[in-house]
């Protein structure tokens, strides 16, 4: 490990000359960057491998041996773990899940996930509105995909903790006792300016 580690290390700080093995692969499509400039050339692609090849063999390495030095460049990356969680439509297309998750301008998904310290995004088929997207014109990874809620976290405690609390807004409540929904509605009518006290209403009686 450690002799494969000193010729990555050499081979990432030469310049990389392609053998014949590896340029038998295939080019992807040509990649830019916002400056106009190639980004996976085939010199590159090779240079991330070896890098994550480096990076395996390095954590690799600290778990055979406490003792075993890093590189001075070396950082750790902590590993994301990922929880996919389908959206019922199918079973109740009506219903407002989406709305229910991100709430009025993303406020009670930017709730849940400061409780839970996960990131909860929308992904899969009805998550973005027809003719709006990424501005660069991709998709997103699992766009294909049925509807589903995507929980990415550091910890199995958090992941945990975000599923809980999105699999709650999975259960459809019947019309008028979605106490989150009605609470939604009050925060989007502050917002619009057009929420009226109780002593607006007409309820409260006259002297």
């Amino acid at each position: 490990m450690r002799a494969r580690l000193e010729e990555i290390n050499k081979r990432i700080l030469m310049d990389i000359k392609v053998d014949p093995s590896e340029a038998r692969s295939p080019s992807p499509d040509p990649k830019y960057d916002s400056y106009g400039k190639r980004s996976n050339t085939r010199d590159q692609r090779i240079k991330a491998k070896l890098t994550q090849e480096r990076q395996r063999l390095i954590e690799r390495a600290l778990l055979m041996n406490p003792y075993f030095k890093p590189p001075a460049d070396y950082k750790h990356e902590p590993k994301k773990l990922t929880r996919k969680i389908f959206v019922p439509v199918h079973d109740n297309p009506n219903y407002n899940f989406i709305g229910l998750i991100i709430g009025p301008r993303g406020s009670t998904q930017k709730k849940m996930e400061a409780e839970t310290g996960a990131k909860i995004a929308i992904r899969g088929k009805g998550s973005t509105k027809p003719g709006k997207g990424r501005r660069d014109g991709k998709t997103n990874p699992g766009d294909e995909d049925d509807l589903h809620v995507l929980i990415t976290a550091d910890s199995e405690r958090s992941l945990n903790l975000a599923e809980e609390m999105v699999n709650t807004l999975l259960k459809p409540v019947e019309e008028g006792k979605n106490d989150l929904k009605r609470e939604q509605l009050r925060e989007l009518a502050r917002i619009h300016g057009t929420l009226r006290d109780a002593s607006d209403d007409g309820s409260s009686s006259a002297n």
